[in-house]
């Protein structure tokens, strides 16, 4: 069972908790090795929803301790039947620094080609992006300018009532784009650091590319809750997993 008061990893400058209540995943990517076998990138939801690492995945100093490094086909298949479930409320965060932002490069995917949400990079935008039934519901997606060899900190947020939100270190980056639907079940391969099998961008729909579009970089802390977090709780996040 997860302990709602549980906190998560701080530092001095702010210790205020985030609370783990409907948190779905939390990889803090600190496990010594990775071998591909099931299971091997652990959660610590105490859920027990593992996820599998591909291509002989690697470690890297991350932001808060160890972190996953991404690159020449390594990643991470996250659970099945975990990711895919349909929603009304999400809050995704998850640290990263690029070696590269030239052409696109998948950070986080959820969902196929007809209901899904990402996080990608395209020639230095950072896209936090959410599309229902092949974006004739809604198609969305907040941008932000982002730099090679910098840590960053992005949250997305989900709220079929209160619209769609990214933040990048703890400040949203536009006004909440509106939705008004659940997210329905959307059963297709997930991943953190390329595309798995189908998906969908703001511009293209693209299909068939497991393994595309790799992200070079580290990512690190990956938390996933079927809740919206607060404002305050995104800025705690970001302050409390900063090296500042």
């Amino acid at each position: 069972m997860i302990n709602p008061h549980e906190k998560m990893p701080f530092n001095n400058f702010f210790n205020e908790p985030v609370s783990l209540a409907a948190n779905l995943i939390f990889y803090h990517f600190n496990e010594p090795t990775y071998t591909g076998a099931a299971g091997d990138v652990v959660d610590s939801s105490g859920l027990g929803k593992n996820s599998t690492s591909t291509g002989s995945l690697t470690k890297a100093a991350g932001i808060f301790g160890m972190g996953i490094k991404c690159g020449g086909g390594s990643g991470v298949n996250l659970q099945v039947n975990t990711f895919d479930l349909a929603f009304s409320e999400r809050t995704i965060s998850i640290w990263f620094v690029a070696n590269s932002t030239s052409g696109i490069s998948m950070i986080y995917e959820e969902g196929g080609t007809v209901n899904g949400i990402n996080i990608y990079i395209v020639d230095g935008l950072l896209y936090g992006h959410t599309y229902k039934n092949n974006g004739s519901d809604f198609k969305r997606w907040h941008t932000a300018p982002v730099n090679i060899e910098t840590w960053y900190h992005v949250v997305i947020t989900y709220s079929n009532t209160g619209g769609f939100l990214l933040y990048v270190n703890g400040v949203a980056t536009g006004a909440a784009l509106p939705l008004g639907f659940d997210m329905p079940s959307h059963s297709n391969p997930n991943a953190l650091c390329y595309q798995n099998d189908d998906s969908r961008r703001h511009d293209v729909v693209d299909s068939n590319n497991t393994g595309g579009h790799p992200f070079n970089g580290i990512l690190d802390e990956l938390a996933v809750w079927n809740r919206t977090l607060s404002p305050d709780e995104i800025l705690n996040l970001y302050l409390r997993q900063g090296r500042l």
